[in-house]
């Protein structure tokens, strides 16, 4: 069932705004939340007059509603939708020890005759469940409490139940003269859809969508998505609803390309990137082949941090990008761009272009940017030869060059290679976790700051991993906790491998924002594309921010903290920790904040690029790839070895680069279809290459020429 895609769903309509018996209970925003469902129903589904109910503000007794709603749902059951839907706006209570629905006629001193109880709105809808899937969608306090009517274990299409609220918890409609907030945010999303997402959404889409959306409404009930019965699949999952804005490529074989802003006001950069577009990509596409995207997608602070969402499409565009160009001009101010970059360093090995229209000692100095060369896009008056726009866009086309030619060693950016590397010993290859006594540190390095705080931090939780330790410790002898930060790792391998080798494995990673700093951002980006567990994010109280700052502080919602009372803070820190490690997946998707839920790490993901991994692709020609960076080229003698010519290491590696060869081989002709004409291809020129390198008499070189010659006879 997961991916399916159907067509349109039928749609019922329930609840109410007035309560002539109950005036208290009367809301505004029912009505006009209702009215919003009613404009999807018309506009963005489409759906035929005889495929929506409206039963809201209906006087209707329970009993006569429930006839409705099983006429109703047996009716266009017969003609083929792709879900029933049925969406109630209003109050519901648990009452006589069963969640129910109040109505137009409810009257608090009678729930059980005045309102719709689930057991009976579920036993409506059962009939037609044998052939149609079903949702039901409840906009109202302790929503998530009719989940359990729904849990009988009879044969059917499966139901799925997305709430505003938990069963304890009360849904949110502060404006009278709107929606309420749940209603108004899952319209948003099924009108708005998502410009980089699939052409079908799966109601698990639209429910991390909405998710997202609330993670910035810290104190309002969060919505929960439940797959009560799934004999046949979860109906979640099923791609019922049409992308209203996805956005078709502009050309099959257009590649997209991306700009990050750093300030969002420079206008020097988006000039030289206009330029450079103009000058470079009609070259670059005759040369290469490469074909970009008429228009670049431009990513500026302010917007990237205004909701969970944005960053979330922020990420897919950096990382779905096969060109990225960055503005770090701002870095120090905008923490946005370096956190960005640091997601994509992970997740796409090819072209990413660093420009800043001041590059001084204070940029270069950063300590994961010393290995990437940063342009500058200031113009220059007495260099009326070359501008801005020439050093992109060479940077572009020669990235370009030398991806296509080294797809798997091309690289522009640290910790893709380092993140992926697998550790030298096994005990270095298992998770770090905080029983282990390991905790990883990303903080500032700043004098000033670790004097102050970052001291006194890594003393607390050393004795928090300690304590942590001691409990575990079958023996009488003091096991010694793992606390560093990101710079103090205990070992003897090249710094950035032992980093990025500890944000990726170590469970416990404590993230101070406070200063800051831009390596601080970029290790945090790392962290989330490489690992799906939530970093715990930190912050010093009364630390001045940004607006950009202030807005990604309420994404991350970090843990608050005095420096007279680190101890506190890491208890908290601790508990936060376990807490989230506990949480099933399901739980995570009910409250998924960034705080609570890595939405990035599995969002990156969907972009990665096989053509840059060294675990994808054709085994024949990543073997081949391996043997030409060890023979000599025999068109002009060059060696790509460092060996000298007579030395054992260079017999070595010529030897051995032959035996790959062989391989490649072997496989071709035991493990493929020769008769395939790529398969043939590629045995031909592994088959022609092998023939001339093999010694004479090799009899294997003798197979391969017989062979070569049975597939030119055949073809």
């Amino acid at each position: 069932m997961p991916g399916v895609q159907l067509p349109a769903p039928a749609l019922i309509l329930l609840g109410a705004a007035e309560f002539p018996n109950q005036e208290d209970l009367s809301n505004p925003a029912f009505g006009q939340a209702a009215d919003a469902i009613r404009r999807l129903a018309a506009t963005t589904f489409e759906l035929p007059e005889e495929w929506f109910l409206d039963l809201f503000d209906q006087p209707l007794s329970p009993s006569e509603m429930a006839e409705e709603i099983k006429a109703f749902l047996a009716r266009v059951a017969a003609d083929g939708p792709s879900a029933a839907i049925v969406y109630y706006i209003g109050h519901g209570e648990i009452a006589s020890e069963e969640y129910r629905l109040a109505l137009q006629g409810t009257r608090r001193d009678q729930p059980v005759n005045t309102m719709l109880g689930a057991v009976a709105l579920a036993e409506a809808m059962q009939p037609a469940r044998r052939t149609v899937p079903q949702i039901v969608v409840v906009d109202a306090c302790l929503g998530a409490g009719i989940v359990d009517a729904f849990k009988t274990p009879r044969a059917g299409k499966g139901v799925a139940v997305f709430a505003a609220a938990s069963r304890d918890d009360y849904a949110n409609a502060p404006d009278p003269d709107a929606p309420t907030l749940f209603t108004a945010a899952l319209t948003r999303v099924l009108r708005d859809g998502d410009a980089a997402g699939p052409e079908w959404l799966s109601l698990e889409d639209v429910s991390d969508f909405v998710q997202a959306e609330w993670a910035t409404t810290a104190d309002a009930a969060r919505p929960e998505l439940h797959d009560p019965e799934q004999r046949e699949g979860e109906v979640s999952k099923l791609r019922i609803f049409r992308n209203a804005g996805r956005r078709p490529p502009a050309e099959p074989a257009s590649s997209p390309w991306c700009i990050v802003f750093s300030s969002g006001e420079d206008e020097e950069f988006t000039t030289a990137c206009r330029d450079m577009q103009t000058k470079y990509f009609e070259s670059i596409q005759r040369e290469l082949g490469f074909t970009f995207a008429d228009e670049p997608v431009c990513l500026r602070p302010k917007e990237l941090v205004a909701s969970p969402r944005n960053l979330l499409d922020g990420v897919r565009h950096v990382c779905r990008a096969d060109v990225a160009l960055f503005d770090l001009t701002e870095i120090e101010r905008d923490p946005v761009a370096i956190l960005l970059l640091g997601i994509r360093a992970v997740i796409r090995r090819g072209v990413t272009v660093c420009s800043s229209k001041r590059v001084d000692d204070r940029t270069t100095a950063l300590f994961h940017l010393r290995e990437v060369r940063i342009s500058s896009h200031e113009e220059r008056p007495y260099d009326a030869l070359q501008g801005p726009h020439d050093t992109l866009g060479r940077r572009v086309r020669d990235g370009l060059r030398e991806l296509r030619a080294a797809p798997h060693r091309y690289a522009d950016l640290p910790a893709f290679d380092p993140v992926r590397a697998v550790p030298p010993t096994s005990a270095a290859a298992r998770p770090r976790t905080l029983e282990d006594g390991q905790v990883l540190v990303l903080c500032s390095f700043d004098e000033e700051y670790t004097r102050r705080v970052g001291n006194g931090l890594l003393r607390a939780l050393d004795a928090a991993a300690s304590r942590d330790l001691q409990r575990r410790s079958l023996s009488s002898s003091v096991l010694q906790a793992k606390v560093a930060r990101s710079l103090d790792i205990d070992s003897p391998r090249q710094v950035s491998a032992a980093l990025y080798e500890a944000i990726r494995l170590t469970e416990f990673c404590v993230v101070d924002l406070t200063e800051w700093r831009p390596n601080v951002l970029f290790e945090l980006g790392v962290r989330l594309a490489a690992s799906p567990i939530v970093p715990i994010v930190i912050l010093e109280q009364g630390e001045q921010g940004t607006p950009e700052r202030d807005a990604l502080v309420d994404l991350f919602q970090p843990i608050r903290y005095e420096t007279a009372s680190l101890r506190d803070a890491v208890t908290d820190m601790t508990q936060r920790h376990r807490e989230l490690r506990q949480l099933t997946s399901e739980e995570r998707a009910r409250a998924p904040s960034l705080r609570t839920h890595n939405a990035i790490y599995p969002e990156a993901w969907r972009f990665a690029d096989a053509a840059g991994e060294a675990v994808a692709g054709e085994v024949v020609e990543r073997l081949q790839e391996l043997a030409a960076a060890m023979i000599t080229d025999k068109s002009d003698g060059r060696r790509p070895t460092v060996y000298p010519p007579d030395h054992a290491l260079a017999a070595d590696a010529e030897s051995n680069g032959v035996e790959l060869l062989v391989a490649a081989w072997l496989y071709l002709t035991r493990r493929k279809d020769i008769e395939d004409k790529n398969v043939l291809a590629m045995a031909k020129t592994v088959g022609d290459e092998l023939v001339e390198r093999l010694p004479v008499g090799d009899h294997l070189a003798d197979e391969i020429f017989a062979k070569l010659d049975e597939l030119e006879e055949a073809q």
